[in-house]
């Protein structure tokens, strides 16, 4: 994350949109509009200008202090210091959707920020800088090792950032810096972004306080998932036989042969992601290998043999696992697997199913999450939001009573036997497709994960979303929004991909003619980080936020 600040007296009379341009040439991912001396109306025609050229390039925009020129030029967010608007003030109006960020010199500063809704901490002056004549005294790297582990809010390094002692503030615990005259006064604008943000990504994920094994973040939840992950897989040892560990849907192992071995695992607990008394148990077993073989279907291989662990509880019925089995059995036969094994073991609580499914690709021939370009068309198969429509329905029996028989069959089996897109992700895995992941946690959450892989950004279109008109009527009488459904609900296990544009539209036919699986184009790759959402052509970021196993403020998916 780069954030570059406009500043006249440090421009070399260079005009703001030049300033700007050079500077997302060099990979800033943020401009922020910051003129002191300027009236209200100038700041406005700046802000438009940027605004224009931000949301050409994928950036996002921010503007310093302004609450009122944010809202007028419709930019992404604002950014205040202590000495301006109370944070919970400007989030009450920016409203949930803008960024918000605050300055914090303190402990006590930055929790007064982070209670008021900050999206990020601006933190610093780390070292001493002549950019801001307001700054106070140099805080040190110490102060963002201290509030990585307590928060969980991104920390943007700020005051006398340059090239040479980024990394040390990235592994100190800052996500990005932001800078004034490391760049704006730089003879050569977009080399000196280019050097910021090589430095800012030069630094190794597990090198970093927030997911560091001595980090003294205690509580799970704080971390959420994908931080744990990365928290305990910081630092694994390389092997040449791994082609793939970490990081995709499956791993890719070298077996010494044409073919590569691709394996995955994925658990499936009773009151987490399934209810006894909402699904047969039959249909238990059905979902529990579905969304393995999802996974096996976004690397585009072949789904071939499963394992099958459980933790029963004694006093589970035995016709339940019966029942189960019998899912697995008529699932695992409809993609030619073999079920070779497992475990069986005492849990007294709850039932638990986990699988274990290895397939096999060929060599080169696998679908990864980082190879999007800018300039590739994103494409996702079948429809989205259907199974969030069939949690809402599952979850509240009022709901359940409104909507049309012939609209709860499609929902209900959405969530509870999702179509995994086996012969679709083989299909794509042969025809030039850069990127595939499926869409389990939610498209927002998945894209971004597509994203930060490829070191990419993205712009979403709201109105292109594939949504089946049973899902928009489920979540009209439940007064939600269909898009959000197909944002952030999850669990539809559709194939996101991204193809080369000249390619797409073709593609999709063929896809078509071949597997009798459509494919919509929802987007396009961009150069930068930001994730953007185009609703009626007015753009705002994409929190890349979906579902969490481990997040406090997740509802029971599934």
């Amino acid at each position: 994350m780069l954030h570059v600040l406009t500043d006249r007296e440090w421009s070399r009379g260079r005009d703001m949109l030049s300033v700007a341009t050079a500077a997302l040439d060099g990979g800033a991912t943020i401009i922020q509009l910051r003129d002191k001396t300027a009236s209200t109306r100038v700041l406005i025609e700046e802000g438009l200008a940027l605004r224009a050229l931000t949301r050409e390039r994928g950036a996002l925009l921010i503007v310093n202090d302004r609450v009122d020129v944010a809202l007028a030029i419709e930019a992404d967010g604002v950014h205040v210091g202590q000495d301006d608007m109370p944070a919970a003030l400007a989030r009450r109006l920016l409203g949930p959707h803008r960024i918000l960020g605050v300055s914090a010199a303190t402990m006590e500063e930055a929790e007064v920020a982070v209670a008021g809704g900050a999206d990020y901490l601006g933190v610093g002056p780390i070292f001493p800088t002549r950019g801001k004549a307001d700054a106070g005294p140099a805080t040190g790297v110490q102060l963002l090792t201290e509030l990585a582990r307590r928060y969980a809010t991104p920390l943007v390094a700020i005051g006398g950032i340059t090239a040479e002692n980024t990394p040390a503030v990235v592994r100190a615990g800052a996500a990005g810096v932001a800078v004034i005259t490391a760049v704006v006064n730089a003879e050569d604008i977009t080399a000196a972004s280019r050097q910021l943000r090589m430095a800012v990504e030069s630094v190794p994920r597990f090198a970093r306080p927030s997911i560091n094994r001595g980090s003294t973040l205690t509580k799970i939840a704080e971390l959420g998932e994908f931080g744990l992950i990365a928290r305990l897989t910081a630092g694994l040892p390389p092997s040449s036989d791994v082609i793939a560990g970490v990081g995709d849907d499956a791993a890719i192992l070298d077996i010494g042969s044409n073919d590569v071995l691709v394996a995955t695992c994925d658990v499936q607990v009773e009151d987490t992601h399934f209810r006894l008394r909402g699904i047969t148990p039959h249909d238990i077993g059905r979902r529990a290998l579905a969304v393995n073989l999802s996974d096996i279907a976004a690397m585009g291989a072949r789904p071939r043999f499963a394992l099958i662990s459980l933790l029963v509880p004694p006093t589970l019925d035995v016709a339940v696992l019966d029942g189960i089995y019998a899912g697995l059995r008529e699932e695992a036969a409809q993609f030619d697997v073999a079920l070779v094994g497992g475990n069986i073991a005492r849990n007294a609580e709850r039932l638990i199913i986990d699988i274990t499914l290895l397939g096999t690709g060929m060599r080169n021939r696998l679908l990864r999450r980082n190879s999007a370009k800018p300039g590739d068309m994103v494409m996702v198969t079948g429809s989205l939001g259907s199974a969030a429509a069939g949690l809402l329905v599952l979850e509240d029996e009022q709901l359940a009573a409104k909507v049309a028989p012939e609209n709860l069959v499609g929902v209900l089996a959405a969530q509870r036997t999702p179509t995994p897109r086996v012969a679709a992700g083989q299909w794509l895995a042969q025809h030039a497709v850069t990127t595939g992941i499926d869409v389990s946690d939610g498209l927002a959450a998945d894209i971004s994960h597509i994203c930060e892989a490829s070191g990419v950004g993205v712009q979403i279109e709201a109105e292109s979303l594939p949504i089946q008109p049973e899902t928009a009527s489920v979540a009209a009488l439940a007064g939600q929004d269909p898009q959000n459904l197909a944002l952030f609900g999850g669990e539809d296990y559709e194939l996101l991909f991204t193809v080369s544009t000249d390619r797409a539209h073709a593609l999709a036919r063929e896809l078509f003619d071949a597997t009798g699986v459509k494919a919509t184009a929802i987007g396009t790759i961009c150069m930068g980080s930001a994730i953007t959402l185009f609703r009626e052509g007015k753009p705002s970021p994409l929190l890349s936020t979906g579902w969490d196993h481990l997040r406090l403020n997740n509802e029971m998916q599934g």
